[in-house]
C-alpha cells in the first residue's frame, strides 16, 4: 500500500519542485511558458525582472516559479508545522534562476546537445533518487516495475487513485491523468538538465582534471599511511596568560608592507529603526469586546438550538474555521477534553488560553471509518545474531505477560528505541501506513490490553502492548477571539515611519529624530552587494544604488515590523583603511611574537630531551619530561593533532622524517614540536595495485567536481546581472 499512496500523493507540480530542491540550479525553466505574451509594453507579465549577460528573465517565470515552490513549502509546513519563510523562498528561486541562465549560456556555448533517446534511457536505466522514492514500497523497495508501467503508459494511472477506476468520475480521471502527464514532461526536462551538466561538467574540467599515476599514488600513499610517535608541544596554550600587545608602530609599519594584502570590496552600511506589528492597547480592548459579546449572547441563549444558531452567525462574522472529522490523535489534546464532553450541537466557551479566547462545538462524530491504535513496544534489535535475539525477546515477552503493569518499566529496561523507550515503550495513537507491515498487521489484529510477539521487521524483534483503540472522528468548529493587529495601528505606524523620513530629508539627523520618539537605532556590518541586508535583497540593492545619507521608504518586514533605514555609510573598491584591519594585524602581531617566545622556551628542553637520549629515556628518566611528552598510535596524514587541534607543519614534518631519530624543535601554526617518529606504515605495492583503478576514479570525480564548482564560481563574477526587482517588490 505503501506505493500506491505515495504515486496517488503525486501533484502537478510535484517533480518540478523536487528538482529545484534537488538540484538547484539544474532545472531550467520553461520558455514556452511566456510565449505568446512577451512584447507588449506595460503588462507585467512582459516584464523583465532580470537579465543575465543580455538574457531576459520574465516576471510571469519568476512567479510561477515562486508560486509552485510556496505550494511545495506549504504542503511540508502542514505536515511538519514549521512556518514558510516565503522571502527565502523567493531569494531561492532568484538565485536558481540566474545560475540556471548561465549555465543554459554555457552549455549552448559548448554546444552540448542531449538527445531524447539519451533521456529515455537515463529514465528506464537510472531514474532520478526522488522518483525512485516515490515508486517505493513501505520498506524502502524500489517497485521498477509499476514504475516503468506508468511511465509508459501514463493513462494506466487511473489504477493508482484508490478505489475502482470505473466508479470514479471520468472528468476526475481524465484530469489527474493530465496532471500526471504533465509530471512526467517536467522530469523529462529536468533528466535532460541532469544530462547535460553533466556532460558540461566533463567539458569544463576534461583539461585540469587528469589525474597521473604517479599523483594518484603519491595522493593514495599519503592518505593511507599512518605514523607511531612521540612528540614535545610547546603551544599558545602554554604561555602565561599576560597581557601582550602589538604597539601601534609595528601594527603601522606591518599595514604599510602589507597593504596589497588588504583588498577592499564595496560594501555598505545601513542604519534603522522597527517598529514591530503588534496589536494596539484599543485592538486588545476590541477582541476583548468581541468575546464578551459573544459569550454575553451565548449565555442569554435558552436552548442547545439557540446556541447554536448564535455561533453559527458568529462564526461566520469572526472567520472561524471548521475542523472535517480529524481522529482523536489529530487534535489538540486540551481542545479535545472540552470537545469530548459535549454532545453534537452543544457549545462551549468562553475558554481562556494563551492564543486567544475560544468557542467550541462538536458539529458531528461518527465512528468505525477510520481506526487508530495507541499501542507501546519494546525493541530488541538482532546484534547480528537473530536467534538470540528472538530469545531474548520471548524472554520479555513472558516477563511483560506474567504482569502487564510492568511493561513500561520493562521497556526503558530493555528497549533499543532511543526515543519510545525513555516513554515506556509509549508509540501513542497511530493509524494505518504509518508503522511497518508487520507491526501495523499485528497491532490491529490484537485487542486492547493484547501483549503480543515477537514481531519481526527490519529493526529487529517487538515486543507490542495494545494500550487503546478508536476509531471515533470529531468534526467540530472554533471561534478564536485574540487581538489582531488592526488597519489603523499599521497605518499610524507607517504614518510615524514617514513623519521621521521626512523631518531627516528637512535636516535633522537620522538619530536625533529617532531619540525624540523613543526609538532605537541600530546598524547593520558592512556588507557586499550580494549579501541580502536584514534578510532583504531589496534594501542591499538600493543601498548600493544610492549615495550615503539617503533614506529609504518604510517598509514592511516579516521578522521586524514597519523598518525606516538610512544609508549610513559606504566603501568602495581599494584597498582597507588601517582602522578597518588594525585588529587583524595586531592579533598576527601579537601570535608571531608568542610563537617567538615559545621558540625561546623550547630550547632548552631540547638539549635536556638530547643529553637523555631522546623522548623515550626522557619520559622514563625525567618526570617534568614524562609529563608533557605525548604518544601517538596510528596518526593519519592529517592536520588535525589529537588532544592539540589544527597544525599543518605538524602532519608534514613527521611523514618527511627519518625514523628513531629525534627532530626540532620546528615552528608549527600554533607553537613549537620535537619530535621523534618510531614507525611510519605506508601500503605495499600490492595493496597500492589493487586499489589504484578504483581510487583514481574517485580522486577524478572529486577533482573534476572541485574544478567545475571554481569554474562555475568565476562564470557568475564576471557576469553582467542586472537586478530589476525592486521595480516590482516593495520586499525579496
Amino acid at each position: 500500500m505503501g506505493t500506491l499512496q505515495n504515486i496517488r500523493r503525486m501533484s502537478p507540480y510535484v517533480f518540478g519542485v523536487f528538482a529545484v530542491l534537488l538540484v538547484a540550479f539544474f532545472t531550467i525553466g520553461d520558455p514556452t511558458i511566456i510565449e505568446g505574451v512577451r512584447g507588449t509594453t506595460g503588462d507585467p507579465k512582459t516584464q523583465v525582472v532580470a537579465t543575465i549577460n543580455g538574457t531576459p528573465i520574465y516576471y510571469l517565470e519568476y512567479e510561477q516559479r515562486v508560486k509552485d515552490e510556496e505550494e511545495s513549502a506549504k504542503r511540508e509546513a502542514e505536515k511538519s508545522g514549521q512556518p514558510v519563510d516565503a522571502t527565502a523562498i523567493r531569494q531561492r528561486v532568484w538565485q536558481s534562476l540566474v545560475d540556471e541562465a548561465l549555465l543554459e549560456q554555457q552549455i549552448e556555448k559548448f554546444g552540448i546537445m542531449i538527445t531524447d533517446n539519451q533521456i529515455k534511457e537515463q529514465l528506464i536505466d537510472n531514474p532520478p533518487d526522488f522518483l525512485k522514492e516515490m515508486f517505493s514500497d513501505s520498506a524502502g523497495n524500489f517497485m521498477r516495475s509499476t514504475y516503468l508501467e506508468l511511465i509508459t503508459k501514463p493513462e494506466n494511472y487511473v489504477n493508482y487513485m484508490g478505489g475502482d477506476p470505473s466508479k470514479i468520475p471520468i472528468e476526475e480521471k481524465n484530469l489527474a491523468v493530465s496532471n500526471f502527464r504533465k509530471d512526467l514532461f517536467r522530469i523529462e526536462k529536468y533528466v535532460a538538465q541532469v544530462l547535460k551538466q553533466e556532460e558540461l561538467t566533463a567539458a569544463v574540467a576534461a583539461s585540469s582534471s587528469v589525474i597521473s599515476s604517479e599523483y594518484a599514488r603519491m595522493k593514495f600513499v599519503q592518505e593511507n599511511s599512518t605514523a607511531d610517535l612521540r612528540f614535545f608541544p610547546l603551544t599558545l596554550r602554554d604561555l602565561p596568560q599576560e597581557a601582550m600587545e602589538a604597539k601601534k608602530e609595528e601594527i603601522e609599519e606591518y599595514y604599510n608592507k602589507n597593504k596589497k594584502l588588504y583588498k577592499q570590496k564595496p560594501q555598505r552600511k545601513i542604519k534603522y529603526i522597527t517598529m514591530p506589528l503588534v496589536p494596539s492597547t484599543e485592538d486588545s480592548a476590541r477582541s476583548e469586546r468581541r468575546a464578551k459579546n459573544v459569550s454575553d449572547e451565548l449565555m442569554a441563549a435558552a436552548t442547545d438550538a439557540a446556541k447554536d444558531s448564535i455561533f453559527d452567525i458568529k462564526l461566520s462574522e469572526y472567520n472561524g474555521m471548521t475542523h472535517n472529522y480529524l481522529m482523536v490523535e489529530e487534535i489538540d489534546p486540551q481542545v479535545y477534553s472540552i470537545l469530548s464532553i459535549l454532545k453534537p450541537g452543544q457549545v462551549a466557551g468562553p475558554i481562556n488560553r494563551p492564543d486567544g479566547t475560544y468557542f467550541l462545538r462538536v458539529d458531528d462524530v461518527r465512528s468505525g471509518e477510520n481506526e487508530v491504535v495507541k499501542a507501546s513496544h519494546i525493541l530488541i534489535s538482532f546484534d547480528n545474531n537473530k536467534d538470540s535475539a528472538r530469545a531474548e525477546a520471548n524472554r520479555i515477552l513472558r516477563e511483560a505477560k506474567s504482569n502487564p503493569n510492568n511493561f513500561a518499566i520493562l521497556a526503558m529496561q530493555y528497549s533499543k528505541d532511543p526515543g519510545s523507550g525513555q516513554r515506556g515503550g509509549d508509540l501513542g495513537f497511530f493509524g494505518k501506513g504509518r508503522m511497518v507491515p508487520p507491526f501495523e498487521e499485528a497491532a490491529f489484529a490484537a485487542k486492547v490490553g493484547d501483549i503480543v510477539g515477537p514481531v519481526e521487521s527490519d529493526f529487529g524483534f517487538h515486543i507490542i502492548k495494545v494500550d487503546d483503540k478508536r476509531s471515533e472522528e470529531l468534526k467540530y468548529s472554533e471561534l478564536r477571539l485574540s487581538p489582531t493587529l488592526s488597519t489603523a495601528t499599521k497605518s499610524q505606524l507607517f504614518r510615524d515611519a514617514h513623519s521621521i523620513k521626512s523631518q531627516v530629508q528637512e535636516g535633522l539627523t537620522f538619530d536625533t529624530v529617532a531619540a525624540r520618539l523613543g526609538l532605537e537605532v541600530k546598524e547593520s556590518q558592512y556588507f557586499d552587494a550580494n549579501i541580502p541586508v536584514l534578510g532583504s535583497k531589496r534594501l542591499s540593492d538600493i543601498a548600493f544604488s544610492e549615495e550615503v545619507g539617503f533614506v529609504y521608504e518604510p517598509v514592511e518586514m516579516e521578522r521586524y515590523g514597519v523598518v525606516l533605514a538610512q544609508v549610513a555609510d559606504a566603501k568602495e573598491i581599494g584597498i582597507k583603511a588601517l582602522e578597518d584591519v588594525r585588529e587583524e594585524i595586531s592579533r598576527k602581531i601579537i601570535k608571531k611574537k608568542q610563537l617567538d617566545m615559545l621558540g625561546e622556551q623550547i630550547a632548552p628542553y631540547f638539549d635536556r630531551i638530547k643529553a637523555l637520549g631522546g623522548l623515550q629515556a626522557a619520559a622514563e628518566q625525567d618526570t617534568e619530561l614524562a609529563g608533557k611528552i605525548q604518544t601517538l598510535s596510528a596518526f593519519n596524514n592529517s592536520p588535525n593533532i589529537p588532544g592539540f587541534g589544527q597544525d599543518a607543519a605538524f602532519a608534514a614534518t613527521v611523514f618527511n622524517s627519518e625514523t628513531n631519530k629525534l627532530i626540532g624543535p620546528f615552528r608549527g601554526e600554533n607553537g613549537y614540536y620535537i619530535i621523534s617518529v618510531e614507525n611510519v606504515t605506508k601500503p605495499t605495492d600490492e595493496e597500492i595495485t589493487a586499489a589504484m583503478k578504483e581510487y583514481k576514479a574517485e580522486l577524478k570525480v572529486a577533482t573534476k567536481g572541485a574544478v567545475f564548482f571554481q569554474w562555475f564560481q568565476k562564470v557568475k563574477e564576471d557576469a553582467k546581472i542586472v537586478d530589476s526587482r525592486s521595480k516590482f517588490y516593495p520586499e525579496y
